[in-house]
């Protein structure tokens, strides 16, 4: 099962003890329907919650391989009526069938002197817009960027991976170590923007599928990635926009320990305070160094079709011996 996160920057909150108060600020956020007959001593809720009965404050988390963590970790509630509120009879609903409910884990963070708040959400829906607009209102929290670039993937960064992965031993990097043992699925655009491309599975998107799309140099959305890092080991999606699902029972290392809940939040600060900076990063350093131009990436896209070739060349002579 995938951890979905979506990511959002607080564009005026300078760290996590402000975005504790705006927080406490907006902690009860409750109002009464004005589109709908209403019972007279019902509310709608619009709450932030802390878990287990825990306050609304900055904590702590160590991983296991003892570095510290500031965190706030929290749910986010919230009520809306429905259109229908009362039966044929015209007496309310109960209030269950009168409601309904959006509800997300977030994790609020610093990373480069910003702060990011982790929704746990997919990025198809309205729970996001739902979320945004009735608890994290611009007038207490003031601007809020939803995938922010800073954790944005460059389509050339995932052509770049994919070179790594065929051309250098899958090694992203030597120091800290980091490899893509494999990748599994991909989502892409062709160029006329009008078809998207799907790939799942090992045979398919590893071999022919991805070779296939690279070879069209069309622009990458998404990249699942089976990756080595230090010494942990993880498997995740990682969208253009900084979308991630994260399968953490695919997870196997030291950093992630403790409860499900601790281990959820260490698995999101893992991708997005280092493994993610470290792509970005060590992606940077290949333009920097040379290592990785456009003149290389053609060089790739060429030496991918002629893989191509080779394969299906290949599958071609093995059939005509099965003849």
């Amino acid at each position: 099962m995938a951890i979905s996160v979506t990511i959002l920057k607080l564009d005026q909150v300078e760290n996590l003890e402000g975005a504790s108060q705006k927080l406490l600020t907006g902690s009860r956020l409750d109002v009464r329907p004005d589109k709908v007959e209403w019972p007279l001593n019902d509310i709608l809720q619009r709450r932030w919650r802390g878990h287990d009965n825990q306050p609304l404050g900055v904590n702590e988390i160590t991983s296991g391989t003892d570095e510290n963590y500031r965190y706030i970790f929290v749910n986010a509630y919230v009520e809306r009526a429905r259109r229908v509120v009362r039966d044929e009879q015209g007496q309310f609903l109960n209030r269950q069938d009168r409601i309904n409910t959006v509800t997300a884990d977030a994790l609020f963070f610093e990373h480069n002197e910003s702060v990011y708040c982790a929704l746990y959400i997919s990025n198809r829906g309205t729970k996001l817009n739902t979320i945004l607009k009735d608890l994290l209102k611009e007038e207490i929290w003031g601007s809020i960027t939803v995938f922010p670039t800073d954790y944005h993937i460059f389509d050339d960064t995932y052509y770049w991976i994919i070179n790594r992965f065929l051309s250098e031993n899958r090694v992203i990097s030597d120091e800290p170590f980091m490899r893509i043992e494999t990748f599994t699925g991909y989502t892409a655009t062709t160029s006329d923007e009008a078809h998207s491309m799907t790939g799942e599975g090992e045979r398919i998107s590893a071999m022919l599928g991805t070779l296939a799309f690279s070879f069209s140099n069309d622009p990458f959305k998404s990249l699942k990635l089976h990756s080595s890092f230090i010494d942990e080991s993880l498997l995740f999606n990682l969208s253009s926009n900084g979308y991630v699902e994260i399968y953490e029972n695919d997870y196997d290392g030291s950093f992630c320990v403790g409860t499900n809940e601790q281990v959820k939040i260490l698995l999101t600060l893992l991708i997005y305070k280092i493994v993610i900076p470290h792509i970005a990063n060590t992606y940077q350093d290949a333009l920097d160094n040379d290592e990785w131009s456009t003149e290389k990436r053609t060089d790739f896209i060429r030496q991918t079709g002629n893989a191509i070739i080779d394969r299906v060349q290949r599958e071609l002579d093995e059939i005509e011996l099965d003849l």
